[in-house]
């Protein structure tokens, strides 16, 4: 079977995510991350606290997601050949939600049955399951619910190339993830880059 790739609707017990807050997170939520205390010697200290963002500002929270499920139809981007299915979530941060041994039937991955959002991540909404692309702060991309920009492209050898990407306006980097399968590979390929815009 020659690798394909497909976009479908995936059938789901989901909550809604609901509305952004009117206001953009001007003082922070409570984000454990930040709330940290380090005791070391000054030298090991040097590090401590590198990377951290005390507010997803500019980004808005959501903060009106309910945990009532109800079926939805969910987009997803489906790469296979004869030895993997990939499904991703590419309205949702992209997640891989089900990597398929197709020799075996069974999902690689931890994929759960519902699609519900809990106070977990930097803009308070995000979801269990399935492997997460996070880039830009810690605690959890700020794009983790967010649909991506999806691109169709090919491999050198003709391969269909899943491709998503966005602008993440903490960090001001654009990034993207390309993944394909290969003919008679049984491997997920994965490539990720970010670039800063220069002026």
């Amino acid at each position: 079977m020659k690798p394909e790739l497909r976009f479908e609707e995936k059938r789901m017990r989901a909550a809604e995510l609901g509305e952004q807050s009117c206001v953009p997170d001007l003082l922070g939520e409570l984000v454990l991350q930040n709330q940290l205390e380090f005791r070391l010697k000054e030298d090991d200290e040097i590090f401590e606290g590198y990377g951290r963002k005390k507010t997803a500002y500019p980004y808005r929270q959501y903060n009106g997601y309910t945990r009532e499920l109800g079926e939805k139809e969910i987009r997803t981007a489906v790469l296979e050949n004869k030895y993997l299915k990939a499904v991703f979530l590419p309205e949702y941060g992209g997640r891989l939600w089900e990597l398929w041994d197709k020799e075996t039937g069974r999902n690689l991955l931890y994929t759960n049955d519902v699609l519900r959002f809990s106070n977990l991540a930097v803009r308070n909404a995000w979801f269990s399951g399935g492997v997460e692309w996070n880039l830009g702060v810690i605690g959890h991309t700020p794009l983790t619910t967010e649909p991506l920009y999806v691109a169709r492209t090919t491999t050198e050898k003709g391969d269909p190339v899943l491709r998503m990407y966005e602008y993440e306006r903490i960090r001001q980097v654009t990034y993207q993830m390309d993944f394909w399968l290969e003919k008679n590979s049984r491997f997920l390929n994965c490539r990720s880059c970010s670039y800063v815009l220069v002026e």
